[in-house]
């Protein structure tokens, strides 16, 4: 069975979907493995990075997550699209009045509505990565609930480190009550200026106090990003450049860690 890994953090902007994209495809290219992205944001980034505009698709993963709970979902491939060696589960716009319906009690079994559809594609990928919601609400509650991981992207500054103490008390509440088998994955620090006291010292606060838990590996800022990114290609792709470089180094730290696991 897959491992599945929710990708998240409670403020937006910080590289979370970036780091989704990059870690899937270097799993899929460098390692081989079989991988599957889901986009459970409404704003549907992972989606438009892969080059896929939401409003041209005619079904996304609300329609999957209707399927779920209306007992009439398609054969899973039909939700699926294929895309740079991996599959993606894609989002479009609707999914946001969609996660309040989950809100609305109209529908039973709401926590694990993700869970269920995940359990279509467990046994075809080595790895499901979550792109999640940057809020707290019912789109991330479901995702912590499918999840056997949460692996945790952030900037190293003040409001990063506040966002990481927030989340980390969030899974701490889902483990209690609703997923007793989700772990931290790890917290990757994103868009760093290391020339920066300010950055050195909260990067030093949270290794102090999250010993083993942030990577050593550390995603510095570049405007090459985004320039990569309205390409549809990957950061691996880049050149001698210094993201490309650092997500090789936390991609391979991350499998180091897989490797302990075993």
């Amino acid at each position: 069975m897959g491992k599945v890994i929710a990708i998240s953090n409670l403020k937006g902007g910080v590289g979370k979907t970036t780091t989704c994209h990059n870690l899937g495809w270097g799993l899929a290219t460098e390692y081989d493995k079989r991988v599957c992205l889901i986009d459970l944001n409404p704003q549907a980034d992972l989606t438009k990075i892969l080059g896929y505009n939401p409003a041209d698709l005619d079904v996304t993963v609300e329609h999957a997550l209707r399927g779920i709970f209306e007992n009439n979902l398609a054969p899973i491939e039909d939700y699926l699209i294929h895309a740079c060696e991996m599959d993606i589960l894609p989002a479009d716009g609707c999914l946001a009045p969609f996660g309040d319906e989950l809100s609305s009690g109209r529908y039973w079994m709401v926590e694990s509505v993700l869970q269920r559809l995940i359990e279509k594609l467990n046994d075809h990928y080595d790895y499901i990565l979550i792109d999640c919601v940057n809020y707290f609400g019912k789109l991330l509650h479901i995702a912590l609930c499918a999840a056997d991981e949460v692996l945790l992207v952030a900037q190293p500054n003040y409001f990063g480190v506040d966002a990481i103490a927030e989340m980390l008390n969030i899974v701490e509440i889902v483990q209690q009550r609703l997923n007793q088998s989700l772990s931290i994955n790890g917290i990757l620090l994103t868009q760093a200026n290391m020339r920066t006291l300010h950055a050195r010292e909260a990067v030093t606060r949270l290794r102090s106090d999250l010993d083993g838990r942030v990577y050593h590996s550390i995603i510095p800022y570049s405007v090459q990003v985004s320039v990569y990114q309205e390409m549809h290609l990957p950061i691996f792709t880049l050149k001698n450049n210094p993201v490309a470089k650092a997500y090789h180094s936390f991609l391979e730290e991350f499998m180091e860690r897989e490797d302990q696991k075993i």
